[in-house]
This record gives C-alpha cells, structure tokens and sequence, in this order.
C-alpha cells in the first residue's frame, strides 16, 4: 500500500514503483573478486565502484533503503559465504566485518553510518548460512 501512496522510481532505470526493480538487480554488473589489504588482510569484493554499482551504493548511503540495503548484503553475504568456502577453513575465532566509519559531517547530514548497517545485515545473512561467529567492529 506504501507503493501507492509513496511511489518511487528505480534509481538505475527510472520505471516505478521500487528503488531498484527486479530488470536492474538482474542487470547489476556483479564482478566478485578478492581483495588484499594492509597487513594480509584478506577480503571480498562484490563489484567495482563504478557506473551503476557506484550508484545503487551512492543512493543507498544517501537514503538508507531497506530495499537497497537487503539487496547489497544479500549479495555481499553470498560473495563472502562462498569466499569463505574455497578459503582455507578458519580457525574456530570470530570473522569480523569492520565498516568504515562515517565522517561527523556526514553523520550529521544522514543521521545513520551506512556501512554499519550493511555489515550489520550481511552478519545477519552469513550466520544464516551457518557462519555463526561472525561480529561486527562498533565504529
């Protein structure tokens, strides 16, 4: 009922009635790789921050979408679920996802730390999928 009330138009396409309609989320340049990091950190990366994969996550940074939010981790979380599959098995200690924190400024200007929501659903995601120990960093 809120879709009639309160329509909104796919961020990549445009066409009513969501934030990202099922055409785009079939279309969504998906490009899942490993990434390295300081001191052999090991991590993965679902796609380049580019074109439409830069602005559903832009969009969502600025809205703090359910929708998009959903839509990111359920894919961050598969990405990550079969990273951790063809990993080397972990030992039994906690995986711990650590969003990057928000600037003040932009903390003031949403009122939310976005990528602490979306660790937040893909820990939701990955113990789902039988990856109990996972934690998220407080930033």
């Amino acid at each position: 009922m809120a879709r009639v009330w309160l329509p909104v138009d796919c961020i990549l396409c445009g066409n009513p009635p969501v934030q990202l309609c099922s055409s785009c989320r079939m279309r969504f340049p998906f490009v899942i790789h490993g990434v390295s990091r300081v001191e052999g950190l090991k991590g993965v990366a679902v796609s380049e921050y580019e074109g439409e994969a830069s602005r559903v996550i832009r969009a969502f940074k600025v809205f703090g979408s359910r929708q998009l939010c959903g839509f990111l981790a359920e894919s961050m979380a598969a990405a990550l679920d079969q990273f951790l599959r063809d990993s080397e098995p972990l030992p039994n200690r906690p995986l711990w996802l650590i969003p990057a924190p928000s600037s003040r400024q932009s903390f003031k200007a949403r009122g939310f730390v976005p990528a602490k929501l979306l660790a937040s659903a893909i820990r939701r995601k990955l113990i789902a999928n039988s990856h109990p120990n996972v934690r998220v960093v407080d930033c």
